[in-house]
């Protein structure tokens, strides 16, 4: 679960409900850039270098 917005509490109130259903969940603070950024794993259309991601790199931005 994660959400972008600096003050978004979704992810947490949406992965207390997933887990509530015995689901395991992780809380990604910093949203999918972050993710991105520290090298972790992602699907997509291209591949993403974390040291030169941009927010539009990732999809953040219209």
């Amino acid at each position: 679960m994660y959400c972008w917005g600096p003050a978004c509490n979704g992810s947490t109130r949406g992965a207390m409900k997933l887990a509530a259903l015995g689901r395991e969940v992780k809380e990604m603070i910093g949203g999918l850039e972050y993710w991105v950024r520290e090298g972790r794993p992602t699907e997509g259309r291209r591949p993403i270098d974390p040291e030169t991601a941009t927010p539009a790199d990732l999809g953040l931005v219209r």
